[in-house]
């Protein structure tokens, strides 16, 4: 969409909007923002293969204080977003990653040389505040460059940096601890790379959010209906977004509800994967025993999971979506042939001087409704069917149970370690598939409000990390490893009707408690 208008300070006089850009352009935003999205959960864990380090640092002797680093930082990204993802509606998208990251880095700078523990968890926390710019706003701007039959494989990238960012961090750390002796060099090495990624953005990375550079340029297109093309909004009242969609938007909240629990259950085994594969057993725990530095190699099950996960939603996800939207218009057609012998006896039994106005043309005659009807009745656009998203987020989620239903009875000294970890990685394929489904399930529904909408989901989601990742010990110490890890499983499988009930009913719901 190419848009003319009178120049207006150092503006060009033609712009064109990100979802015109050329491929090229568009796949570089993609790479640039899947990168900041992965070194915020990358951080998150690199930091939990150091908890020992930590304690005898600090001279810690409780189980609680050296994992509250990890766990303020966790709750820090479910935060941060409530007022980051709005923000970014007023003053776009890419100033908020610039500003926000560099925020990131500086944060992790100090945490590497923290004097205390008290000192360490503050500004953990102020540094999941600032990274989750990065997870909050790469689905908006992914949603911002392309249409929805296009979307589902750069969501898929980015959407792996989120997942797969704890496994990679979860590796190194245990490696970069291991080699360089003090965990301290973790937040280094997070305060260089950040770092580069900051200048690399400054550089090359583009605004994408189209109602801010209307605004910006000065733009006014009568026939779009962005948020661009009215006044800027209140501060006030764009902060409160989320809280709003998350309380009184139905879709908003289920998805809020799923995407909560998929990603505090992956957190919840990331962290207990080192009682399971640890140097030394725990609370009466089996290990496996490996030693320090291979421990962080335990993840690969899930990271391996989580990137066959990727690619599955890669190639398969637009597919689906087509196929779903081809159906749902060759529906509207029967649902059509089923309501014309009503609408007939209507018609019938009406008064001859009485007239109806055709609902899809400007003529009065409730005959043309019939033609008109059958005319339109393969009208469904793609932009209004963010449901033809949810049959693969169905798929996925029947993964997941089974995952952790083989991780659970096959942690053993009788059963050879590769088993638990293809558990795991079918749960971790089975996570990364509904997550990159409920992104564009989002993204397609609130459109330029996207941002707040996925902001939203983060108020539940990281709480509920938090939470789960505090308590997974004693939860294995109660319940040991198996019915610890099927009491998740039975949390999975009661999710599983949800999608099928949201495909039939979503639009509905779509259509309560939507707000600006």
């Amino acid at each position: 969409m190419l848009f003319s208008k009178e120049s207006k300070g150092q503006a060009p006089a033609n712009v064109v909007m990100p979802r015109d850009w050329t491929p090229r352009q568009k796949w570089l935003n993609v790479i640039l923002i899947s990168f900041q999205a992965a070194f915020t959960p990358i951080t998150s864990t690199m930091l939990a293969a150091g908890t020992p380090n930590i304690a005898a640092d600090f001279h810690l002797t409780d189980t609680f204080s050296p994992r509250l680093p990890v766990a303020l930082y966790v709750l820090a990204l479910g935060i941060g977003p409530l007022f980051l993802g709005p923000l970014s509606e007023m003053y776009g998208r890419r100033r908020i990653y610039v500003v926000n990251f560099s925020l990131f880095a500086l944060c992790n700078l100090i945490c590497g040389f923290a004097p205390n523990i008290a000192v360490l968890a503050a500004f953990r926390f102020c540094a999941g505040l600032a990274g989750s710019a990065s997870t909050t706003l790469s689905g908006a701007t992914v949603g911002d460059m392309f249409v929805p039959a296009e979307r589902a494989r750069a969501q898929a990238i980015y959407g792996a940096a989120p997942l797969l960012g704890p496994v990679i961090g979860g590796i190194l750390g245990g490696y970069i601890i291991n080699g360089l002796g003090s965990w301290r060099w973790t937040m280094w090495i997070m305060t260089i790379a950040p770092g580069l990624s900051v200048l690399t953005c400054i550089f090359f990375l583009r605004e994408t959010y189209t109602p801010f550079l209307m605004r910006k340029y000065g733009i006014f297109d009568p026939h779009a209906k962005l948020a661009g093309t009215q006044p800027k909004p209140r501060f006030a009242n764009t902060l409160l977004r989320p809280l709003r969609f998350l309380v009184m938007s139905p879709t908003c909240t289920i998805m809020a509800i799923y995407v909560g629990f998929g990603y505090g259950i992956f957190y919840f085994h990331i962290v207990t994967v080192p009682l399971v594969f640890g140097s030394t057993p725990q609370g009466g725990l089996f290990s496996y025993e490996w030693n320090s530095a291979n421990t962080g190699l335990a993840y690969l099950g899930l990271g391996i999971g989580s990137i066959t996960g990727v690619i599955l939603a890669a190639t398969l996800m637009n597919r689906c979506y087509k196929f779903v939207v081809s159906k749902m218009q060759k529906k509207s057609y029967t649902d059509v042939l089923e309501s014309r012998i009503h609408r007939l006896e209507t018609l019938l039994l009406a008064k001859p001087w009485e007239q109806y106005d055709c609902e899809y043309c400007s003529c009065d005659c409730g005959v043309h409704d019939e033609c008109c009807e059958m005319e339109h009745a393969g009208d469904v656009e793609e932009e209004d069917c963010p449901e033809a998203r949810l049959p693969f987020m169905g798929i996925a989620l029947v993964l997941t149970p089974i995952g952790l239903t083989i991780f659970a009875w096959t942690v053993s000294p009788n059963i050879h370690w590769i088993i638990p970890l293809i558990g795991a990685g079918i749960f971790g394929g089975g996570i990364m598939m509904a997550y990159v489904s409920i992104q564009n399930y989002l993204v397609d529904s609130f459109g330029d409000y996207a941002a707040s909408a996925l902001a939203a989901t983060a108020l539940l989601r990281s709480p509920l990390a938090c939470g789960l990742s505090l308590i997974s010990f004693q939860a294995y110490e109660t319940l040991h490893y198996n019915w610890g890890t099927m009491l998740l499983a039975f949390v999975l499988i009661a999710m599983i009707p949800g999608p099928i009930l949201m495909f039939f009913y979503g639009k509905q719901l779509r259509g309560m408690g939507r707000m600006s």
